[in-house]
């Protein structure tokens, strides 16, 4: 008897305003994706410049939905999110049309989250102009403090995570891979 092994299916939440050619770049990467239960979601917040149009026309095989112009960003993410639960999907990345990512990204991605049982991921963001530099590594919570939310940065080629605590800096080594700039 040969065993089928069914991958987990992932919804890819793009929210968008007014950013025809970025959004229409994006997608021409994010389809070119190698993990094969992808489903591309475009949340479009009553774009003026031809966004949904342009990606109902040459992106037919994404899930368009349009929100109003006062819901872009977290508005038109939860609209996204919202869609992919109600449809099943395994996990979901929210992702911005701004973004480059590797062909095999969401390969690695679902495979570490399955690897390791993980609900949450969060990506590594470099600088757009300087691949490898890296921006920004996600965010961190800590409940019942005046600071609950903070963003840690890394200085490059150096390993040491900094973020901003209670007005004082922390830092200590991360075991992020950090690449000289």
């Amino acid at each position: 008897m040969v065993e089928v092994i069914r991958l987990p299916s992932v919804a890819a939440v793009v929210p968008t305003y007014n950013r025809r050619e970025k959004t229409l770049r994006f997608l021409t990467i994010a389809l070119t994706q190698t993990y094969p239960r992808l489903t591309v979601i475009v949340v479009d917040a009553a774009s003026a410049d031809g966004t949904a149009e342009a990606v109902q026309q040459q992106f037919p095989q994404v899930v368009l939905l349009t929100t109003s112009d006062r819901d872009y960003w977290s508005a038109t993410v939860n609209v996204g999110v919202r869609y992919a639960l109600t449809h099943g999907f395994d996990y979901i990345l929210t992702i911005y049309d701004d973004s480059v990512i590797e062909p095999d990204h969401l390969e690695r991605l679902v495979a570490l989250a399955e690897r390791r049982q993980l609900k949450i991921l969060g990506n590594r963001i470099d600088y757009l102009a300087q691949p490898g530099q890296i921006w920004a590594l996600g965010t961190y919570i800590r409940w019942g403090t005046q600071d609950f939310l903070g963003w840690p940065t890394v200085i490059p080629t150096s390993g040491i995570c900094r973020w901003r605590c209670g007005g004082r800096m922390r830092s200590r080594q991360t075991p992020y891979p950090v690449m000289a700039s």
